[in-house]
């Protein structure tokens, strides 16, 4: 069997978070080799580059100072591969904002008559075609906005915006029964997904199509959140008799879908609220008397993550940065 690098193993210990040592005790114990490296004096006192933490905790203050946008009302709709999507309900448009630089790109929201309710997702414009790890993208790449708004008539209309042409695409158009859910989005199976009230239903949009569908879910699941499957489909988690169930979405052969409950997890008198889901992880957030809490479904571990409030939604943001392109930011993993 082919055995990991030396200097790659380095590079995955350094990134274990350096408040929880009880990790770096179990990969002590797993063999002689990495027990070595731990101990290296190289290790123990990095070099001068890597004196600024890989890690930004959630349950310690944000590096990042809210955007100045020139308006006191405004709502953080989107988090996505390293971008950050705001509407500016005073001012009405749309702000794509890049926190580790404090970029913005202001857009204005195409008309929508009669419409009442906005959402919004923002995303790497190679990522349908894959031709993007995301690592940096977010620092002066292209990207798409998706807004989705809804009328009186229950209409949801979509458009595209691509900061490549700077132009809004077609508006699409479809009628769906209930009103968005204030949720933020999924990205899964190469579509945006958006939560209707009630968790009866999702408002899909194809970014290949540029098209609009509604699933139907399995019940009626209020205040689920969905998260991607463990196969990059589609999923979701609710609360329900104080235990925690994951649905997926499966495919069948004849080409339809079906729902299947893919794992439960007793949560006894935890009695949790669902608040947020890191997209592209397991995690979930849950607000309780006592704090605010990250649940990893997979492994069930638990950990607190900030202090009680009122909160409704939690919106994670994840990025990285390349020493070499941009020398003047640190090297940094966050999440926020």
């Amino acid at each position: 069997m082919e055995l990991m690098p030396e200097e790659l193993v380095e590079e995955i210990l350094l990134r274990v978070p350096p408040d929880e040592p009880a990790y770096l005790v179990r990969v002590a114990l797993v063999c002689r080799p990495w027990r070595r490296i731990l101990s290296d004096r190289g290790f123990l006192r990095p070099r001068p580059t890597d004196r600024i933490p890989r890690f930004v905790r959630t349950s310690t203050t944000s590096p990042f100072s809210p955007p100045a946008l020139g308006c006191d009302l405004w709502w953080a709709l989107d988090c996505r591969h390293s971008r950050v999507l705001i509407h500016t309900v005073n001012h009405d448009h749309l702000v794509v904002w890049y926190p580790l630089t404090g970029d913005q790109q202001h857009l204005s929201i195409p008309a929508s008559p009669g419409a009442h309710m906005h959402n919004g997702a923002v995303l790497c414009a190679k990522h349908v075609d894959g031709g993007c790890d995301h690592l940096d993208c977010g620092h002066g790449g292209s990207f798409v906005v998706v807004i989705v708004d809804v009328d009186t008539d229950h209409v949801v209309r979509a458009s595209a915006y691509s900061s490549e042409t700077r132009a809004w695409g077609a508006t699409t158009s479809v009628h769906v029964d209930d009103l968005f859910e204030d949720r933020t989005s999924l990205l899964a199976d190469a579509a945006l997904h958006f939560t209707l009230k009630g968790g009866r239903s999702i408002l899909k949009y194809d970014l290949s199509g540029h098209r609009l569908s509604v699933i139907g879910t399995p019940g009626d699941f209020a205040g689920m959140f969905m998260m991607e499957a463990e196969d990059g489909g589609l999923g979701f988690v609710a609360v329900l008799d104080g235990c925690i169930y994951l649905w997926t979405q499966q495919h069948q052969e004849a080409g339809t879908t079906r729902w299947a409950q893919h794992r439960a997890i007793e949560l006894g008198r935890m009695l949790p609220r669902l608040i947020g889901f890191a997209e592209g992880t397991n995690a979930v957030f849950i607000n309780r008397y006592e704090g605010v809490f990250v649940l990893d479904l997979k492994s069930r571990k638990v950990r607190m993550v900030g202090e009680r409030g009122n909160y409704r939604n939690i919106l994670p943001y994840m990025s990285f940065y390349t020493p070499s392109d941009t020398p003047s930011v640190p090297n940094c993993r966050s999440f926020w």
